[in-house]
């Protein structure tokens, strides 16, 4: 067994059998296994100008808080009993209305830090993707969001 896998973390109890039986195996498995499974995928991602993702950003925004009713979403659960520790945990949506319903922040700062907040995830995402395609993953890039190219990509792959 030492031989196997000198360096284990674990101590192998040597007098059970069925362990020693069991270690034999999880120690070959892992020198057959090279850390890379292969998962053949496909990503689709959208683009657009980056003045046109600011600018949609801002819009569903204004429109979840004006018409979608996430301020009175966020009121229900905390009248339900969540608390603010928990509207935090829940996401950038939660945690400043939550803070606007608390009364640290007024409706414009909640709006305001909220929006510049979601901005620089939507950035953050766009490095990812490029971080994947300096990695070698294939993201097939659509102009806009054509759902139409992208069924024909799917049609394509599969």
């Amino acid at each position: 067994m030492t031989k196997l896998n000198p360096v284990s973390h674990n101590t192998t109890d040597l007098t059970d059998r069925n362990r020693i039986l069991k270690a034999i195996a999880v120690a070959k498995a892992k020198q057959n296994y090279s850390g890379k499974e292969i998962i053949k995928s496909l990503i689709i991602g959208v683009k657009l100008s980056r003045d046109e993702i600011k600018k949609r950003i801002t819009a569903r925004l204004k429109k979840r808080l004006a018409e979608e009713g996430m301020i009175d979403e966020v009121k229900t659960l905390m009248g339900s009993g969540v608390g603010y520790d928990k509207m935090i945990f829940f996401g950038l949506e939660y945690k400043f209305i939550a803070l606007y319903l608390k009364g640290d922040l007024n409706k414009n700062d909640m709006f305001q830090k909220l929006n510049s907040a979601i901005h620089a995830f939507a950035k953050r995402q766009m490095t990812w993707f490029r971080k994947m395609e300096r990695e070698g993953v294939v993201i097939n890039w659509i102009d806009g969001p054509d759902f139409n190219i992208a069924k024909e990509i799917v049609g394509e792959y599969f």
